[in-house]
């Protein structure tokens, strides 16, 4: 499809407004489209790789299956826009909005004439500062993302890989992180209260002084991870694997550790005992051997 000038797409918003713009499979690769209004545009499939979107305004507009490679989205209001698909590596969302947009995996036009299952990719993308509030990133490819400081409260990143990713300083209040993939990832001294980690992938993550309290992670696997000093209290570990991991001068009160493997290698507090509690020691030759509790 032909290329469109920024001249020619804003004389079309002037006549019928943002939210009638079909941009659909428009090649704009490269096209300086910063602080432009462009509410409720249809921008499926466009391809808007190395595109200048900065400071443009996205709310509710249509991007799924986007060619966003590259893409500069600084301060970019995505509130609410479909993204499901998009291909974002590489972009620089510094600063964006993104509350209540959809980044999830998988794709249907309306007409239902097609199905992208594909997730959507937003590995190396740089969401430093990004409001986050709400997404949904459930199976998104953040591998290598920086997302420092970005506020992620109340974001569903269920099966999502974020495998090391930086959260450095980010806020994941009340997150969905179900089953998703966290090797790797900077979370030091991060809040992780009271979030889903169920069934996540932790191993050999650095939790040092973590705080924990709360969260549910059900059989999350966290072979290795560093748990020195992190807050645990009412921590569900039912059933999760933790043979290898430093739990020394961490804080386990009312921690749930039901069915929870660990290991000889395994290091605890100073005066806990696992063998008071239904964990299950994991021997040399992997046979497991039920240690009830004795009360």
């Amino acid at each position: 499809m032909t290329a469109q000038t920024r001249d020619e797409i804003e004389k079309t918003i002037q006549v019928i407004g943002s939210a009638g713009l079909s941009l659909r499979g428009q090649d704009l690769q490269g096209l300086d489209l910063s602080n432009l209004e462009l509410t409720e545009a249809d921008l499926f499939r466009a391809a808007l790789s190395e595109a200048n979107l900065s400071g443009a305004d996205l709310r509710q507009a249509r991007l799924e299956a986007a060619d966003l490679k590259d893409t500069d989205l600084r301060e970019a209001n995505l509130e609410g826009a479909d993204l499901r698909g998009a291909d974002l590596r590489g972009a620089n969302l510094r600063g964006a909005n993104l509350a209540s947009a959809d980044l999830s995996r998988r794709v249907t036009t309306v007409q239902g004439d097609f199905d992208i299952r594909r997730r959507t990719r937003l590995g190396g993308a740089d969401l430093s500062e990004a409001d986050l509030t709400e997404a949904n990133l459930a199976g998104a490819n953040l591998k290598k993302a920086n997302l420092s400081q970005a506020n992620l409260s109340g974001a569903v990143l269920k099966n999502a890989d974020l495998s090391e990713a930086d959260l450095e300083g980010a806020d994941l209040k009340g997150v969905n992180l179900h089953r998703a993939n966290l090797q790797g990832a900077r979370l030091e001294e991060i809040n992780l209260s009271e979030i889903i980690l169920k069934g996540a992938n932790l191993e050999e993550v650095n939790l040092r002084s973590a705080d924990l309290g709360g969260a549910d992670l059900k059989e999350a696997n966290l072979r290795g991870a560093n748990l020195r000093g992190a807050d645990l209290t009412g921590v569900v570990l039912r059933g999760a694997d933790l043979c290898g991991a430093d739990l020394t001068e961490a804080n386990l009160t009312s921690v749930i550790l039901d069915r929870a493997k660990y290991d000889p290698e395994t290091k605890w507090p100073e005066g806990f005992a696992p063998s008071l509690t239904s964990a299950i020691l994991q021997i040399a030759d992997r046979a497991a051997v039920q240690v009830f509790e004795w009360w």
